[in-house]
């Protein structure tokens, strides 16, 4: 439902078929890390993050990767809450929704992290990351189902467009 607008069927069906490789998991790895380390070390900024891991992904590979604007909850409580779509940066006002990629049948975050450690109210949902992932963590890169059995509901609501991840990556958007 969150690619229809995005993506033609033909390429609805090769994000959905898609099954990740070694190789693929090293390119992952790898552009995340460039993602990080070329990303300010702040809160909130998971649709910049997001659409930077997207766009290295899809500049060095034939992965079919989508960057995913939603919800995020954890043990039915709302940490993040998508309403609207992600505004212009010349609108200047918050989003509380929450971005992320998937390719091959899996969620990955770069930015989760970050913002539970720089956002106070958080802290007792980054005691329970710490406790599940570890300290000092980058990105999670899971099948929906195993976030789910923690507790983590990452509900995709649209994917952003071409023109919205440009605008991201160029801080135009």
């Amino acid at each position: 439902k969150a690619l229809k607008d995005t993506l033609t069927i033909d390429e609805i069906q090769a994000f959905l078929s898609y099954s990740v490789d070694e190789k693929d998991i090293n390119l992952i790895r790898d552009t995340a890390k460039a993602a990080l380390i070329n990303s300010p070390n702040i809160a909130m900024n998971c649709a910049a993050m997001s659409a930077i891991w997207a766009a290295m992904i899809q500049d060095h590979s034939k992965i079919p990767v989508s960057a995913i604007c939603g919800n995020l909850m954890w043990n039915n409580k709302t940490i993040f809450m998508c309403n609207e779509s992600i505004p212009s940066v010349s609108v200047n006002k918050e989003w509380d929704g929450h971005c992320w990629i998937e390719f091959g049948g899996l969620v990955a975050d770069i930015s989760i992290f970050r913002t539970i450690n720089n956002v106070p109210k958080l802290i007792d949902f980054k005691n329970y990351m710490e406790r599940i992932f570890g300290t000092g963590k980058g990105m999670i890169c899971v099948r929906p189902e195993k976030l789910s059995s923690l507790g983590l509901i990452y509900q995709p609501i649209y994917s952003l467009t071409k023109l919205q991840i440009d605008g991201l990556i160029n801080g135009s958007y």
